[in-house]
């Protein structure tokens, strides 16, 4: 058997594994984060520009993810750093490398990482359920919805093109090639009228399995007709009678469509956050 094959196989089995053990449905949109908490492994962001993320193995497990990063980017690089916990592999160090990402290594333990990071952040069922529950086409997808669903599934919009293509192959050379040609700031730029530096993440009705979480200053569109509430976010607009919100401050918040038949909660850290994942949303009182 192919390296290559057995090591693809090994780390579905292991991400297929973890969802078992820790509950969580195969098709369903997980926050790694949370994950890694409940596998007994500490996360920390840090704001260090040269790191893309650390794992430190021993008595007490611990991930460092780079905060000033992209959410997609420190969702893929904790699945990674997780992979080798779980593996085994021993304290490692990924640096960042602009314009490339997190430094690639010749290694297959570093493969086996990425591959499981990608099985458990993106099994298969569950980007079929993005897709199916919405009605689109997984094998020609349009840029938008695209965007979308990565979104939704917690990772970046092209980690999931390229998910697409070489793992799960719903996407032809030619379907990835014209993804891969748009940039997510066009994408942002066009279901907002305008240019915007800060993220945007589109919640619709059939957003669930996990929370809405967000960077202060991130915006959101909420499906047409939802309410929300709480402190950590404000009311930026409308856009096609749905409402925009904007991050606001370290927190939660919770929004509803007014007919009660869906809900979701929001939950807000600060921009190139210091400190405890499991703190990031705790309210500052020291805000006003």
């Amino acid at each position: 058997m192919p390296v290559a094959i057995d090591v693809a196989r090994t780390a579905l089995r292991r991400a297929m594994e973890v969802r078992k053990r820790l509950g969580v449905p195969m098709d369903h949109a997980v926050c790694v984060f949370d994950l890694a908490q409940q596998l007994g492994v500490e996360v920390w962001f840090k704001p260090l520009p040269s790191l893309a993320g650390m794992y430190a193995g021993g008595d007490d497990p611990t991930i460092l993810i780079g905060s000033d990063r992209p959410a997609g980017y420190q969702a893929s690089t904790c699945a990674h750093e997780l992979g080798h916990h779980l593996f085994s592999h021993g304290t490692r160090v990924d640096e960042y490398v602009e314009g490339v990402g997190r430094s690639r290594k010749d290694e297959p333990e570093e493969s086996l990482a990425d591959l499981f990071g990608a099985h458990l952040l993106m099994p298969q069922a569950a980007v079929a359920r993005v897709f199916a529950t919405r009605g689109w086409p997984i094998g020609t997808p349009t840029s938008e919805q695209i965007f979308i669903a990565a979104g939704q599934l917690g990772v970046g919009y092209q980690t999931l093109v390229h998910h697409l293509r070489w793992t799960i192959r719903s996407l032809d050379s030619a379907a990835s090639d014209r993804l891969l040609s748009v940039q997510p700031k066009a994408i942002r730029a066009s279901l907002l009228g305008r240019a915007i530096q800060e993220n945007i993440t589109i919640v619709d009705e059939h957003w669930g399995d996990r929370p809405v979480d967000l960077v202060v200053g991130d915006l959101a569109f909420l499906p047409a007709g939802a309410r929300f509430e709480g402190p950590a976010i404000e009311a930026a607009g409308e856009s096609h009678g749905r409402p925009i919100v904007r991050a606001s401050r370290r927190g939660l918040a919770r929004a509803e469509q007014s007919r009660g038949d869906w809900a979701t909660f929001l939950r807000v850290m600060p921009k190139c956050y210091d400190g405890a994942a499991v703190h990031r949303h705790l309210e500052d009182p020291d805000e006003p």
